[in-house]
């Protein structure tokens, strides 16, 4: 209360900055108000109305724009996506300020909360470019390797974080317990990126990041321990096992204190998780594992019930297009005049590939659903992607309410497909299908980064795609289909289903094989990540106990 307004925001925006032991996350209050929505500007009037009376100030705009950055940032609840307020005042402090490492950190926070992964690295990459301090680099460094991982870039991820265990051995005496945890983490997900990489000595590689990780994780106090999240530890575990399974502890891992035993009995239920004792069994089924396994099991169950492959053959659609040739077609067509045709191929286009969803692509298709209207259905389900704007779920759920109840039952129940060919597609109804297909895709692109995620709120997000991948079957024959026979594999694998992942990932690798596909680059991207999947799976039918990992 005693500060002026200038002494005021400049101590705030310190405050408030991501620096070299912080993880972007501040301790600034928020509350909630009656209509349960997070408020934080209007719990610090004083300090906003200094912001916005120095907006224009040169000396002190910077800070100014920076503090309102991040206290917008603070406001918007995990389940908002949209961050256009918090951009803008980010930008604005980085146009005044373009060297300061913590402002471009900062906005990748931003983007990392909504799924714009791609802008997240980019700010993430400055950032470490830009600073000084040792230690924010080191942690960048991991953040960065992570996003890698995530986004599936192998080769760059192994570069990323093998720099990161190198800067680790320089300042390791600087570090605190947690950030030795998390520089374990980092070491089991580069563990993980040579079991999906190509190089000679992937094998050696693998075996030599576990057994340091290993070290490091044994070192740490049972604090710091049980509140670091594992999850890169859990899928290294699994290339590990398939090479040396001996290497591979954690199967005799008690699922409660963490200790290992040779003497481990699992769990009846879920025949996942391992405990050391009867009195560790009792502990963990009170402190969570009754929900966890009685919702494993309802998932699987749910899954086999909803799941009907039909073992007929089938003619496969897709099987010699090329999702970028129809997308060049449709340009094409939306350039020619003829938008309801470019609406078409946009749709199936992104159906095949959802990647082709990048802003430059999707200047012409925009034009194409503009001109066609609200009233167009296909027009209206490819503005999920084309209109999203910084929120592409509440778009899905806005387009999906669009459609009345009885008209999608009407539809869904209307007479199965029986297509060879895509002009012999009844457009309205595989079009209904790809809507879910793509409200299940951004499900799985917003929140499987997950950066900070719970991992329970990980599940959820796995069952909800596949929830809506299963209400697509309603409009599209799987059988007729690659891209959806892998999808479906995808998806059931990410809710343990291991039986229909590996169903759906079989026939589509078969499927592929048999195929007259020449030089598709396209299905030669997909086989690979669907042969990774099948070996998981099968090493996990070996050792069952792997399983309490996914």
């Amino acid at each position: 209360s005693f500060l002026q307004d200038k002494d005021l925001v400049k101590v705030a925006a310190q405050v408030l900055l991501h620096d070299e032991y912080s993880n972007g996350v501040t301790s600034v209050s928020a509350v909630i108000n009656q209509n349960g929505r997070r408020e934080v500007l209007d719990f610090y009037p004083k300090l906003v109305s200094a912001c916005k009376n120095l907006s224009k100030d040169a000396a002190a705009a910077a800070d100014a724009n920076i503090v309102l950055a991040c206290l917008y940032q603070i406001q918007r609840s995990p389940q908002e996506t949209s961050y256009d307020e918090e951009e803008k005042h980010f930008k604005k402090a980085i146009r005044l300020r373009p060297n300061d490492w913590r402002i471009h950190a900062m906005l990748s926070v931003t983007y990392i909360k909504a799924g714009d992964v791609s802008l997240s690295l980019q700010s993430i990459t400055q950032a470490a470019k830009l600073t000084k301090s040792a230690m924010a680099r080191f942690e960048l460094l991991q953040r960065k390797g992570k996003l890698l991982c995530n986004l599936m870039r192998t080769d760059d991820a192994i570069a990323c974080l093998e720099q990161v265990i190198v800067e680790y051995e320089e300042i390791k005496d600087d570090l605190t317990p947690k950030d030795k945890g998390h520089a374990a983490v980092s070491q089991y997900a580069l563990c993980m990126q040579y079991g999906q990489s190509q190089a000679k000595n992937r094998y050696k590689k693998q075996l030599s990041h576990w057994k340091q990780a290993e070290a490091k994780r044994g070192a740490l106090p049972s604090d710091v321990l049980n509140i670091i999240a594992w999850d890169f530890r859990d899928m290294a575990q699994m290339f590990v096992a398939k090479i040396k399974p001996e290497a591979a502890l954690s199967h005799r891992e008690c699922h409660y204190c963490h200790c290992v035993t040779d003497d481990g009995k699992s769990c009846s239920a879920c025949k996942a998780a391992v405990y050391c004792s009867k009195e560790c069994q009792v502990k963990a089924w009170k402190s969570g594992h009754k929900a966890e396994c009685s919702k494993a099991n309802a998932a699987r169950q749910q899954v086999k019930k909803d799941t009907k492959i039909s073992s007929a053959p089938a003619v496969l659609i897709d099987e010699l297009l090329d999702p970028k040739t129809l997308w060049k077609k449709a340009n094409t067509l939306s350039k020619e005049g003829n938008p309801q045709e470019a609406v078409w191929f946009y749709l199936v286009a992104l159906f095949m590939d959802f990647s082709l969803d990048t802003a430059s692509n999707l200047l012409e298709a925009k034009k194409a659903v503009e001109k066609c209207g609200e009233e167009n259905e296909m027009a209206r389900i490819l503005s999920m992607v084309t209109h999203r704007g910084n929120a592409p779920l509440s778009k899905c759920e806005s387009v999906m309410a669009s459609f009345s109840k009885q008209y999608l039952i009407g539809i869904g129940n209307g007479e199965k497909e029986n297509a060879k060919t895509l002009d012999e597609l009844n457009r309205e109804i595989f079009s209904l299908g790809v809507a879910y297909i793509f409200w299940g895709r951004w499900q799985s692109r917003c929140f499987s980064i997950g950066m900070g995620a719970d991992q329970q709120d990980m599940k959820v997000v796995f069952k909800t795609t596949a929830s809506l991948f299963s209400q697509a079957k309603m409009y599209i024959n799987p059988d007729s289909w690659l891209t959806f026979q892998y999808e479906l594999g995808y998806s059931n694998f990410d809710i343990m289903a291991f039986d229909e992942g590996k169903t759906w990932l079989n026939r589509f690798v078969d499927n592929l094989n048999l195929c007259q596909t020449g030089k598709l680059s396209h299905w030669k991207q997909m086989m690979a990540p669907a042969k990774q999947k099948l070996d998981l799976i099968s090493t996990i039918e070996k050792k069952p106990m792997l399983a309490r990992f996914m």
